[in-house]
């Protein structure tokens, strides 16, 4: 059995497929957004201790879950050059292993993180107040017990867009997150659980988003037929996408390992100012939901093409999603701007919390639609052709030597606090993109690299 490609399958023909992957994907980031800054919010009335903890261990939890979804990355690359080669066979294979090795990657690492939980976050933040801690241990526990959930959900999802199926995923986090939603909301503020609470409707939501998308895929509809499952991995399969997974992973460890070394500068600054960058990472996350949601997309239509051969349209999708994801940041920025200030209020933060958040978002708000394609749609692209080690180098450079470096500098040296780490991050920023940019545009991630080609047209020698 041969799938088609995106573009010619049922319901593709008739609407244009960049609008069929990304309406879904955007309502599905929106959603989970939007969800978690409720749960903020939710979590902000219990006081400025509780945020602070919460802020804690998602900066914990961002680590390990975004290196874990270097899987679910590399999944969605490779199955879309699968699937735009017309390999339906292998794409299935490929989908099933990736399954057992999500699985059972995130059971040994869940099991650890809960050992160690209490201790982890003494080291790390030994800076924040003991109360903060005290509070933010069991959170961190129901997390890190419920992280194979996430991680399989994520691989999941991931299968699913490779072949266009995007839809699934959004239904799957808009049912999660309704549980989330009503879960914490009846914990925090009926049984006055606090952050205990946000963590029980964590629980709830990962098991819901979990079921829900394995469910469907192992019914046949996820877009590639699942074979029988064996515990043990067969490396010769998942080989394609360890050769992504293992550069896009440490690309994903050095980031958030960045960002979490900046967070251990923060918890020093005071309970102020962590909730103050919580509040303000909250509201970042609902500004850059338009190139998020560009980026994901962009993976699955430009690894399609690639698979497929066709280098002209490979690079056309590459300028394509750069304009756009540009465009729609723009949008995004103008339209919060002039209400950033009654957003940060529905944190009900303190006074002083409240200025802090306002005054670090005006800059990145300003500079992001300029700034963030370059340094974020544009690593996409270039995994989605497999220039993966590529982006790897570059963010171990630019996230310790610009983003850790300077914030120390700024915000530690020179005493700027908070506002120094945010202008610490734009300079990342501006970094990430000088190097990525011009090697995007030019042809040097075709070299060395085995380039598929269509059957109806001539070799071509990677790098000509």
């Amino acid at each position: 059995m041969r799938m088609p490609s995106l573009s010619h399958r049922r319901g593709f023909a008739r609407k244009d497929p960049f609008l069929a992957l990304y309406v879904p994907v955007f309502i599905e980031q929106v959603v989970a957004t939007l969800t978690t800054m409720l749960g903020t919010i939710l979590v902000s009335g219990v006081g400025a201790t509780a945020v602070s903890s919460v802020g804690l261990v998602d900066s914990i939890n961002l680590f390990i879950v975004y290196t874990l979804n270097a899987v679910a990355t590399a999944v969605t690359v490779t199955i879309a050059h699968k699937i735009g080669a017309k390999d339906n066979r292998q794409a299935g294979s490929l989908a099933g292993q990736s399954l057992v090795f999500t699985a059972e990657a995130a059971i040994a690492i869940g099991l650890a993180l809960a050992l160690s939980g209490r201790w982890l976050l003494n080291s790390l933040f030994r800076g924040a107040e003991a109360k903060v801690l005290e509070a933010a241990a069991p959170y961190l526990l129901i997390s890190a017990l419920t992280l194979p959930l996430q991680a399989i959900y994520a691989t999941s999802a991931g299968i699913m867009r490779a072949s266009g199926n995007a839809r699934t995923p959004m239904l799957a986090t808009m049912l999660a997150n309704l549980v989330y939603i009503g879960v914490s909301s009846w914990c925090i503020k009926r049984l006055g659980l606090g952050v205990m609470g946000a963590g029980i409707g964590l629980a709830a939501s990962r098991l819901v988003s979990c079921g829900t998308v394995l469910t469907i895929l192992f019914r046949g509809h996820g877009g590639v037929p699942i074979p029988r499952l064996r515990l043990r991995p067969d490396l010769s399969v998942l080989a394609p996408m360890f050769r992504i997974a293992l550069p896009v992973g440490q690309d994903s460890a050095l980031f958030n390992g960045g960002k979490l070394v900046v967070q251990v500068f923060m918890s020093a600054m005071g309970t102020a100012a962590m909730a103050a960058n919580a509040i303000a990472n909250s509201l970042f996350c609902i500004l850059e939901l338009p190139g998020v949601s560009m980026a994901i997309v962009c993976m699955t239509m430009t690894g399609q093409s690639f698979g497929a051969g066709d280098l002209n349209d490979t690079k056309r999708h590459m300028r394509r999603f750069m304009l756009l994801s540009a465009a729609v940041l723009t949008v995004s920025s103008a339209l919060m701007l002039p209400f950033l200030r009654p957003l940060i209020g529905l944190y009900d933060p303190n006074a002083e919390t409240a200025i802090l958040a306002r005054r670090v978002m005006l800059l990145p708000m300003l500079l992001v639609p300029l700034l963030w394609p370059p340094a974020f749609v544009a690593p996409y692209l270039l995994r989605a052709v497999g220039d993966a080690r590529f982006t790897m180098r570059v963010t171990l450079v630019s996230m310790f030597a610009v983003r850790v470096g300077c914030s120390w500098f700024f915000g530690v040296f020179l005493n700027w606090g908070l506002n120094g780490i945010w202008v610490a991050m734009v300079l990342d920023w501006l970094v990430r993109g000088a190097f990525f940019v011009p090697r995007m545009l030019s042809s040097a991630w075709q070299r060395g690299r085995a380039i598929p080609v269509k059957e109806d047209q001539p070799a071509v020698q990677p790098g000509a």
